[in-house]
């Protein structure tokens, strides 16, 4: 990873942690916040191997769903996190309006 990805990689993940219990945000989000491409989010995030701290599960597509590559077991287990924090699916989406968090 070169430097410049690490520094990113850092400025991410230090945000995600931010993301409070029970809220979600999105690639998108991230991405205007720190300056980069929702893509390169999602592939920063698939880096993460400090879940407890850093929280990627609250990460999630602007439609409200779940990315179906969800790196650390599978949409079901990103789902049941989500669950076990207070957050309801309605038609397999999250209502980003009721549980979304601006990142800043």
């Amino acid at each position: 990873m070169t430097e410049e990805s690490k520094r990113r990689q850092t400025a991410l993940f230090r945000l995600v942690a931010k993301i409070p219990r029970g809220k979600v945000t999105t690639y998108g989000e991230l991405g205007r916040a720190l300056g980069f491409h929702a893509r390169l989010v999602g592939r920063l995030l698939h880096t993460n191997n400090d879940p407890l701290n850093t929280p990627c599960h609250r990460v999630v597509r602007s439609s409200g769903e779940l990315a179906g590559g969800y790196a650390f077991g599978g949409p079901n287990i990103q789902k049941n996190l989500l669950e076990s924090e207070g957050i309801v699916f309605q038609k397999q989406k999250i209502d980003l309006k009721t549980y979304g968090w601006e990142a800043r």
